[in-house]
């Protein structure tokens, strides 16, 4: 169960754009590992869809917030934090579906840019979310561009 010390509603943003997406949930955890805090978007689309992305705080102002590598161990954890808002958001929106895209890796130090196919998110994904949520409702989906 989520307490309020773990992760924490900040705001609704609307989507401006002619897109699917209608508006934005906007949360904010702390990883006690990392030593970060973390922002969770549930992203509101048409026909009852989020999609949940989160990114490390401190890089909120990167055009690549979602493909920055913190690698502080602490990944896991972020993750099962990142799904159990799921349980929150089926109460308002009962019908709802999910999804989660492992954003390709961008490592400038290392002059490293992963392709989108079978990225390490996706992997890492891949592995923990059926281990820890189970997978009697998980179905995934590897579309190549």
């Amino acid at each position: 169960m989520i307490t309020k010390d773990e992760i924490r509603f900040i705001q609704k943003e609307p989507c401006r754009d002619e897109s699917a997406h209608l508006y934005t949930l906007v949360y904010k955890f702390f990883s006690p590992v990392t030593r970060y805090f973390y922002i969770l978007r549930a992203d509101y689309h048409e026909d009852d869809f989020f999609a949940i992305k989160f990114y490390c705080k401190k890089d909120r102002r990167s055009d690549n917030r979602y493909s920055k590598i913190i690698n502080k161990g602490d990944i896991g954890n972020i993750i099962i934090t990142c799904a159990k808002i799921v349980p929150f958001l089926l109460i308002d929106y009962p019908n709802a579906s999910f999804g989660i895209a492992g954003a390709r890796t961008i490592a400038p130090l290392s002059k490293t840019i992963e392709t989108y196919d079978n990225n390490q998110r996706f992997r890492l994904y891949n592995y923990i979310i059926p281990k820890k949520i189970g997978q009697k409702l998980l179905l995934i989906l590897h579309i190549k561009k």
